[in-house]
């Protein structure tokens, strides 16, 4: 079934085993051309010869190039082949599994990265979010509340995420889609999801947070045990992941509910 080209803003149809139309890149199916998922290792160019480079890398770099932390499992090209970026050794760097998922998101849609369109919000149960969010949107904007929809998905299985991937998936699509006069909120919770939807993105990141004790005391008001707990653990897992990763550069915090 053919697609949506996902270029911001285009409404053409992507072109056939491709996500882009060809105004955007997407090259046409040679008839009798065997799809690229469907070659060896070695057509791919990631034979013997690369084999051999990759254990000489990883050796040489022990420990991730990127974050400088982590050790090294696999070998990233620093210019992506789809780029003309070669296998000599000065294009070669060792990196975490972690690190070179990431830099694939960015270097598979470089010109697409940057949606000031896209919002991501997020901060702590009774931060004002949605009353953020609400002050904020236009006509013909569109809200994604994530934790109101993951809140109404069952699964069958609890621990079954594919459903919740599905959706995210189809959330990060559509954002990236709409056009630059429209805006896109993403309204979560989850800190570190957040930071990760604005990096895949290329969305702004703007953090609701008026203080544990301001919302602990919201919560306390209205007997709510469990989202004083959630609330515990945003801080938490805030602070966690500050230490780990640093802080994103590009996030907007709110210190109090101003709304403009």
């Amino acid at each position: 079934m053919r697609t949506f080209c996902t270029h911001a803003g285009c409404n053409h149809l992507a072109v056939d085993g491709s996500r882009k139309c060809e105004s955007h890149g997407a090259k046409k199916k040679v008839v009798g051309e065997e799809p690229r998922r469907h070659l060896s290792a070695h057509k791919r160019g990631y034979g013997v010869a690369w084999r051999r480079l990759r254990k000489m890398v990883l050796a040489e770099e022990p420990f991730c190039m990127v974050c400088k932390n982590n050790p090294s499992e696999e070998v990233d090209h620093i210019i992506p082949k789809c780029d003309d970026g070669g296998n000599d050794r000065e294009n070669l760097q060792g990196i975490c599994r972690e690190c070179h998922q990431k830099k694939t998101i960015r270097d598979a849609g470089n010109e697409e990265r940057n949606h000031d369109n896209i919002r991501i919000v997020n901060g702590p149960p009774y931060a004002g979010k949605r009353a953020y969010v609400y002050s904020q949107i236009r006509r013909n904007d569109i809200v994604f509340d994530w934790d109101k929809v993951m809140a109404a998905v069952i699964p069958v299985d609890p621990k079954d995420i594919t459903l919740g991937m599905s959706i995210r998936e189809v959330v990060v699509k559509h954002s990236k889609r709409i056009s630059e006069k429209r805006k896109a909120f993403i309204i979560l919770t989850d800190y570190a999801g957040a930071n990760d939807l604005a990096e895949e993105t290329g969305g702004k990141l703007i953090i609701i947070d008026n203080g544990q004790d301001a919302a602990l005391q919201e919560a306390e008001k209205e007997n709510n045990r469990k989202l004083e707990t959630v609330i515990n653990a945003w801080y938490a897992n805030k602070a966690a992941y500050i230490k780990r990763y640093g802080k994103n550069k590009e996030q907007i915090e709110i210190g109090e509910i101003i709304y403009g």
